[in-house]
């Protein structure tokens, strides 16, 4: 979990934790044969402190005074002390200055043309699938797989096929199919912690779900232990923070939970039990309209799960599946102006909680697209960011997450256990803790064949 320099040979702070210096690694290459240089450093941090690139590109730098080039380091400036630089820098991919200009890159030109300084080039590229080979110039010494083929698979149950057809050698799968490889002998299933959460977001523009006190009051009924086991046959805890449960910012306590505390909430809000159980709110009896992606079996199984605890609860819901399409297009506006009260949807958390809370939270976070606001909320996220102390920042953390609670926009559900299916005689794999799926990138490179 301790941070490693990369692209930089090292960094230092000045002593009011203001100015980072960044001596950018020498010896770096492009894919197409360029150096690494300062500028390319300079132009992504200028990027990502830029507030009109923030919904085009991330993570988002806050309050950067000025990204300055000194020789071969590039001094990076803050109006005020920021915590957490160090793990924003990691996640931020490099520009080649090179090839495109901010706009360029924030049009999507890389995109359409990927290039990067990592330990895989892209030599194919299909809808289908997509060839790496081993990028020779890595500075991280050469990969012991020469070429790496990507292959889509929209389905999860297709994937797991594939992999007992031979068809690929390594997946993310899903526990529903397990019987099918463990049906296999070649084919071993890895376990592999995260800081991933799926969480129930409500549609806050839709009337039944507009007030927090409902939302709140609906987020009480869900039982997360029955979600862990409906959707992740037990590969997962319960969580109950906008945080993951191993985050060193995770209060040890549960917020109050249950049918008497949903019931309650729900009553002062104006819903009306009838004698027969059922939820009535001006008359007519409470409906909720909730949508899942067609193709991921963690979110059929957890929409249903959530349905059946509603309905028996004595609140209707009616399910609905989407496609990918149909949810690009929603998650473009924040899911705002459908048809649907609510969706299962799946965050990442990085080891610093800021940018998870801020970018959902925070008037201004990239991914506050509901028009979300608390401005007590706000003032507690920027002086959590801004403290070193560990414990002070814990507690202002802790007293954001109560508000974001309280609001509950979006319900944390469970932080799953990811599992990853391989053929025998793959091996490399790591005791580490995965920020989501897309990140294994960064560790494939790491693995090799057994005797080959």
């Amino acid at each position: 979990g301790e941070l490693q320099p990369d692209l930089v040979e090292s960094w230092t702070v000045s002593d009011d934790g203001t100015t980072y210096r960044l001596p950018i690694r020498q010896g770096v290459t492009w894919h197409d044969g360029e150096p690494f240089k300062v500028d390319d450093l300079a132009l992504t941090l200028r990027m990502i402190a830029d507030p009109a690139w923030h919904d085009r590109i991330k993570p988002a730098l806050p309050d950067v005074a000025s990204v300055e080039i000194d020789g071969d380091v590039v001094v990076l400036t803050f109006h005020r002390r920021v915590a957490g630089v160090l793990p924003l820098l990691a996640r931020a991919c490099v520009v080649p200055s090179h090839l495109v200009d901010a706009a360029g890159a924030a049009a999507g030109e890389l995109d359409r043309h990927a290039i990067g300084t990592g330990p895989y080039r892209v030599v194919d590229r299909t809808p289908e699938r997509t060839t790496f080979r081993a990028h020779e110039g890595y500075h991280g010494g050469t990969p012991h797989i020469e070429t790496i083929e990507v292959r889509q698979f929209a389905h999860d149950a297709d994937r797991a096929r594939a992999m007992v057809d031979d068809v690929i050698d390594f997946a993310q799968v899903k526990p529903q199919d397990r019987a099918t490889l463990d049906a296999d002998d070649d084919v071993e299933v890895h376990q592999i912690q995260t800081r991933v959460w799926r969480a129930l977001s409500f549609i806050l523009d839709r009337p039944l779900v507009a007030d927090a006190a409902v939302r709140r009051g609906l987020a009480a009924i869900i039982d997360r232990d029955a979600v862990v086991q409906d959707a992740l046959d037990g590969f997962g805890r319960a969580q109950h923070w906008a945080v993951p449960p191993s985050s060193w910012a995770a209060p040890d306590h549960v917020p109050p939970m249950g049918p008497d505390v949903a019931a309650e909430l729900l009553q002062n809000a104006g819903w009306q039990r009838r004698p027969d159980g059922r939820w009535f709110v001006d008359g007519r009896a409470v409906e909720l309209r909730f949508c899942y992606l067609e193709t991921e079996a963690f979110r059929i199984a957890a929409s249903t799960s959530i349905a059946r605890q509603f309905e028996a609860f004595g609140i209707g819901v009616v399910l609905e599946p989407i496609t990918w399409q149909q949810y690009h297009e929603m998650d473009r506006v924040g899911l705002a102006g459908g048809d649907y009260d609510g969706i299962v949807v799946g965050w990442s958390g990085g080891p610093e909680p800021y940018d998870n809370l801020h970018s959902r939270y925070a008037t201004t976070g990239a991914y506050n697209r509901y028009g979300f606001s608390d401005p007590e909320l706000d003032e507690l996220l920027e002086r959590a960011e801004a403290t070193t102390d560990r414990i002070e920042a814990a507690e202002l953390y802790a007293a954001a997450l109560e508000l974001a609670d309280r609001a509950a926009i979006m319900v944390p559900l469970v932080n799953p256990t990811y599992l990853f299916a391989a053929r025998r005689g793959l091996v490399g794999f790591e005791s580490f803790e995965l920020d989501s799926f897309y990140e294994l990138t960064q560790y494939v490179h790491h693995f090799d064949w057994a005797g080959a």
